[in-house]
């Protein structure tokens, strides 16, 4: 996932993540147990534009990542990654992205080709991380992340994803866009869920650039937008009923 406003240059960045910390330190704690699936995270029926963030949107672990860093690690199971992931849209992109893979075969985060990581393939950088982090649209309890746990901790990473595609890009949209439809079931009608799924691929730079007249040029014939349309419209998606 490419998103724009992130400068090149700066994608070796070791990206500082803003994520909640409501949950209290303990001196032994498993992930499961500290890291429950937010409150409000398995709404999924209608998209939703949601200009602020709310703690279900970011989350991390007391202590973000074992001491010292882990040296490999091992993918849940899909019912679990699903349970995390919760609306068919994030099912959709994050299958399109990693096929739910945070780790690759030798047990090291899943990176693409512009260190795109784990199963969101979150890219790091200053675009939606900055926008987060001014002043107002910072939830109160939130506290500051490594990169690291987007790496090593699968659910920041499908909740940072999560909150890049449901909240950031819809936030992104102008005015204009933002009157379109939620959802559409054609392709070629403007609507702000497959904007959104364009701006995860493109950046919100390019998301900006669309009209109700290049729609059709530009999102509806988009080799992504239309591969996840397909995955959040099919009724054998390839992850099944998770």
């Amino acid at each position: 996932m490419k998103t724009n406003l992130i400068n090149l240059s700066l994608i070796g960045f070791i990206g500082i993540l803003l994520c909640t910390a409501s949950i209290n330190p303990q001196s032994s704690i498993s992930i499961e147990s500290a890291y429950p699936v937010p409150t409000g995270m398995e709404e999924e029926d209608q998209f939703k534009f949601n200009p602020t963030p709310t703690p279900m949107l970011l989350a991390c672990l007391p202590t973000p990542t074992p001491t010292p860093t882990p040296t490999s690690g091992t993918n849940p199971p899909l019912s679990t990654i699903g349970a995390r992931l919760s609306s068919v849209r994030a099912k959709a992109i994050a299958w399109q992205e990693s096929n739910w893979k945070q780790f690759n075969t030798s047990g090291q985060p899943l990176k693409g080709s512009s260190n795109d990581t784990g199963i969101m393939q979150v890219v790091p950088g200053v675009g939606w991380q900055t926008w987060f982090s001014v002043s107002g649209r910072t939830p109160a309890g939130y506290t500051v992340c490594p990169w690291s746990d987007m790496e090593w901790n699968w659910q920041t990473n499908v909740d940072n994803g999560k909150y890049i595609l449901e909240t950031y890009m819809p936030a992104k949209m102008t005015s204009t866009q933002k009157s379109w439809p939620a959802t559409s079931s054609s392709s070629s009608t403007p609507n702000q869920e497959d904007l959104a799924i364009y701006g995860y691929n493109k950046g919100e730079g390019k998301m900006g650039e669309v009209t109700a007249d290049n729609w059709v040029d530009k999102v509806a014939s988009d080799p992504y937008v239309q591969s996840v349309r397909a995955l959040i419209h099919s009724t054998t998606p390839p992850w099944g009923n998770n």
